[in-house]
């Protein structure tokens, strides 16, 4: 069954998709906008989808700030089905090795179209030509510094894959908790590490922090201290509720042998070749306290393991999310305060 987060992924997609075709921008970002409400809401989307009769859903549904009739048509279908119709129709009309492209750090969707349309370029390896070549310098807003740049989250993209031992891995997982709780002033028991690094996997793809935190301000401040920690090399997401960076790591034995010095620009998409060595993608989530239990269960994982819970939770009357347990009412699936 989907989820909320793959529901936000596929309207998120839609939205890249018309921006890459070039068409109606309103419409990307109406869909960009109910993908972040999706993702970040206590609502179960998809057990409203599913209401019976389809109509029902759709009125549930358009309660809901935010949702209109359209997306709420797309989410019954999506609910019921795992699919979408006009997502399905924008990736046909795109060519597939674009939608690689947007895995490149500060790669969007509007520089995919004018590396596409004006350039043809249709794949990873028509951009790394045109890079070769200097064809790229002829295009609108890509100069000499612009093409440095993307030279660089094209390298950080091979990263990607990368996959961390256990034992690097939870040194650096351990350096930034000590680093965050010393900066933010917070308690032990309000921030810890989730994912495949806290089920103790043998390799860690990616490093997922969790911090309890009720007063947007601080909020904010812990959004802005993430972000230019020593060692962040890119800044992917900059959010209210989550924050992603691309941070280097050291492969050797032991984390405080090289600990990468803080970059002049850690907004900027440096490249990884800097100050060498590889990096990592780091994710901060920012929770409400009262659902910090919850959501350190929900972010931990597995997905299989999250969704064989939700199922029994279904079966008990019940709707489980990373918010939480309540009733089996997902409109009155609340966040807690």
């Amino acid at each position: 069954m989907p989820s909320n987060a793959d529901l936000a992924d596929a309207l998120l997609t839609i939205s890249k998709l018309i921006e890459i075709l070039g068409q109606d921008s309103f419409r990307a970002i109406a869909h960009s906008k109910i993908a972040r409400l999706v993702e970040s809401s206590p609502v179960d989307f998809i057990e409203l989808g599913r209401i019976t009769p389809a109509a029902e859903a759709k009125r549930r549904l358009l309660e809901i700030e935010g949702v209109g009739a359209k997306i709420a048509d797309k989410i019954v279908e999506f609910a019921a089905t795992g699919r979408m119709s006009e997502l399905d129709e924008l990736r046909a009309a795109v060519p597939p090795g674009l939608l690689e492209l947007l895995n490149i750090p500060g790669m969007g969707p509007k520089t995919i179209n004018l590396v596409w349309k004006q350039a043809g370029v249709t794949d990873l390896a028509g951009l790394k030509r045109i890079i070769d070549t200097g064809e790229i310098l002829s295009l609108p807003r890509m100069g000499a510094k612009s093409v440095e740049k993307l030279k660089g989250s094209i390298a950080i993209m091979a990263e990607a894959n990368l996959r961390l031992a256990l034992g690097p891995a939870q040194l650096l997982a351990d350096a930034l908790l000590a680093t965050l709780r010393d900066k933010l002033g917070v308690p032990e028991d309000r921030i810890a590490f989730a994912g495949s690094l806290r089920r103790g996997k043998d390799t860690i793809g990616d490093l997922d922090i969790l911090l309890a935190e009720d007063d947007p301000a601080r909020s904010a401040r812990a959004a802005d201290i993430f972000t230019t920690l020593p060692g962040v090399r890119s800044i992917t997401v900059k959010g209210e509720t989550k924050c992603s960076v691309r941070m280097a790591v050291d492969l050797s034995s032991r984390w405080d042998a090289a600990e990468p010095a803080e970059p002049s620009d850690p907004a900027s998409d440096a490249s990884p070749g800097g100050s060498g060595g590889a990096t990592v993608q780091v994710d901060l989530r920012v929770v409400p306290s009262a659902a910090f239990g919850a959501a350190l269960m929900y972010f931990t994982g597995s997905k299989e393991f999250n969704v064989k819970l939700r199922s029994r939770a279904l079966d008990m009357g019940l709707t489980l999310n990373e918010y939480g347990l309540f009733p089996n009412d997902p409109a009155d699936s609340t966040p807690p305060h």
